[in-house]
């Protein structure tokens, strides 16, 4: 059977290797864009994250819903966040460096670290405008990163319950934010 637009994702349900290879004949220079956006600087990875994001095609393919949104879309939305994953993931490793390497303080370095507490003390400032639990959320998801299914385990209640308190939450803050810009003008 020969393999089309039309019929990859059934034939990647029915896990036909040769639609796999349509994917890849069709869709790597979009798959190695996104990669190169979120990877940038990080070179040495960018085989593995193309593996990996292939394999999440092939493993979850029956979480795409053809109503909802179009196969290439969704197959950029994996890559996306494969690619943010492994961003995440070597950000954290700390690097090698060599013996004769010297860090040096340099202006630039305390004017990021002044523009970091600027930052931080205006999050804590918009995040005081949650209630003291959505607060806690909001850190323990954003960021310290945890996944929303831990922290519903933790909490006792469904991930849904979760989702639904950091949504209202962002629209909360976003109907702030909107709040003091029209007053600034």
């Amino acid at each position: 059977m020969r393999i089309t637009e039309g019929n990859v994702v059934n034939q990647l349900r029915k896990r036909n290797e040769r639609a796999l290879y349509y994917v890849i004949d069709e869709y790597s220079g979009l798959i190695k864009s996104i990669i190169r956006k979120h990877l940038y600087g990080i070179e040495d990875v960018h085989e593995e994250c193309m593996d990996d994001i292939l394999l999440a095609i092939w493993n979850h393919i029956d979480k795409f819903c053809e109503e909802r949104n179009s196969f290439k879309n969704w197959l950029a939305a994996v890559a996306k966040y494969k690619a943010i994953d492994y961003r995440r993931k070597y950000c954290r490793l700390p690097e090698q460096h060599d013996v004769e390497m010297v860090y040096i303080e340099s202006p630039m370095n305390v004017e990021n670290a002044v523009m970091d507490r600027a930052m931080r003390n205006e999050l804590e400032k918009m995040l005081d405008n949650l209630k003291q639990e959505d607060k806690e959320l909001f850190i323990k998801h954003y960021i310290e990163e945890q996944s929303v299914d831990i922290i519903a385990r933790e909490r006792g209640v469904k991930s849904s319950v979760i989702y639904n308190r950091l949504s209202r939450g962002r629209k909360k803050l976003r109907s702030i934010i909107n709040l003091s810009t029209i007053f600034k003008r």
